[in-house]
């Protein structure tokens, strides 16, 4: 079972702080230690030295069978089966444990042995103990207070770090693969470079899923082609109405196919759209009104409006790229509204233009939302499409420097807003 003796809601400082002072009052505790340690070997050196220069004092007297008075000493001889003294310390010698009563000093005068006791060490070791922990506890104070400061300060360090790590992380997790970190050798460091290694290896990988993606697709075209043809040839020339429609159908869905083949071979070019870019200076309100003619034509009775200024709006685009974006978003709002789809060309501020294209259909199914511009993402309603033309929208508006979102537009409609810069995006800074 793991266990954790720190709540795991304290900030990292906090937490270092706590840690540094249960690691410095470890110290100082065992410091303690050592100096009540060395405390008591000084009294029991001084107290023995102060006692055997008592004794010697008192040994002519002993020897002769008196006994002085010494204040806080108890004094006693013993001789064979004769003693004088302390009581106590007569009994205690007899029995071997003069030790207990405090520290002992004896010496000879000839066959009888004097011995002496200290009865009060404790004043003095109270003292020393006192003015050892007076040096002790200001050195200690410090200690904690430059320990607790310096991991303070380690710890906001670390935790701007790992601010920056859960940044990209979540970068990375939405699909963007450009994060460059600072890798080092601490712990954090290897983390931050293992994960920008991740990011590497993602870009390469939808690299490749994009290659290999373009490749089958544009290989299933000339086989699709040859079927619609002869499918074609054959409805003309069939007379039965039975086979014709059955004729027709193969066509139609056919058609479909290849409609999905050729998103799919733009989606397979646009994961490397940063080795496929072409930018150059466009009028992006013509690549604006180019579009949405082109959608006007086959929206049937949707109305498609177009609101953008009366002067040219001059960027620096990918203007085929650009134009893929607005058709795919056009064709979503056409296929999706009851009556009218809006676009709306916007200079939101000096360095951004907005394009925003809305519709008054039913709306996008919140479950949808989190996964909408993932290759192959359909709603419940499964509106006809291959599901990789709003991937192709955010891939161009990234690639651009940009990006784009989705919102609620009039009524119940989708509002989707591509946001690009005015000029050429360079690589995109964490």
């Amino acid at each position: 079972m793991r266990s954790s003796y720190l709540p795991r809601n304290l900030p990292l400082e906090a937490r270092l702080s706590i840690a540094v002072a249960l690691v410095v009052a470890l110290a100082l505790a065992g410091i303690g230690l050592l100096v009540v340690a060395r405390v008591h070997d000084r009294v029991a050196s001084e107290g023995r030295a102060s006692l055997l220069r008592t004794l010697d004092a008192a040994s002519p007297a002993l020897a002769q069978g008196r006994v002085p008075r010494v204040p806080g000493t108890r004094l006693a001889w013993l001789e064979a089966g004769a003693a004088g003294g302390d009581a106590t310390l007569i009994a205690a010698a007899r029995a071997g444990r003069a030790s207990e009563l405090g520290t002992v000093a004896e010496v000879r005068a000839g066959t009888r042995r004097l011995l002496a006791v200290s009865r009060a060490p404790q004043h003095v070791e109270r003292d020393l103990l006192l003015i050892e922990a007076e040096g002790l506890a200001p050195i200690g104070l410090v200690l904690v207070l430059v320990g607790v400061r310096l991991f303070e300060r380690a710890g906001r360090r670390h935790r701007k770090q790992l601010e920056t790590i859960v940044v990209a992380a979540q970068r990375i997790g939405d699909g963007e693969r450009d994060v460059a970190l600072v890798p080092s050798r601490s712990e954090v460091g290897r983390v931050a470079g293992s994960l920008e290694q991740l990011a590497n290896g993602l870009r390469d990988l939808d690299r490749e899923r994009g290659l290999y993606v373009s490749q089958v697709s544009h290989d299933l075209r000339n086989p699709l082609a040859v079927i619609g043809t002869y499918a074609s040839v054959l409805r003309r020339g069939e007379r039965s109405r039975p086979r014709a429609a059955k004729l027709q159908t193969i066509e139609d869905e056919v058609s479909r196919l290849a409609v999905m083949v050729d998103d799919l071979l733009a989606l397979g070019r646009t994961h490397a759209l940063a080795l496929h870019m072409h930018r150059a200076p466009a009028d992006v309100r013509a690549l604006a009104h180019e579009a949405v003619a082109a959608a006007r034509a086959r929206s049937g009775r949707t109305r498609v409006l177009l609101l953008a200024p009366a002067h040219p709006v001059t960027a620096v685009v990918d203007a085929q790229r650009l134009r893929q974006a607005l058709d795919n978003l056009l064709d979503n709002a056409v296929r999706h509204a009851r009556g009218e789809v809006r676009v709306e060309l916007i200079q939101e501020s000096p360095h951004e233009l907005v394009l925003r294209v809305e519709d008054d259909g039913p709306g996008i199914d919140r479950l949808l939302l989190p996964r909408l511009f993932d290759a192959f993402a359909h709603g419940t309603d499964r509106v006809a499409g291959s599901g990789v033309g709003l991937s192709t929208v955010r891939a161009v508006a990234e690639a651009h420097g940009g990006g784009v979102s989705v919102g609620v537009g009039r009524g119940e409609g989708a509002r989707f807003t591509l946001r690009l810069p005015l000029t050429p995006a360079g690589t995109i800074s964490p």
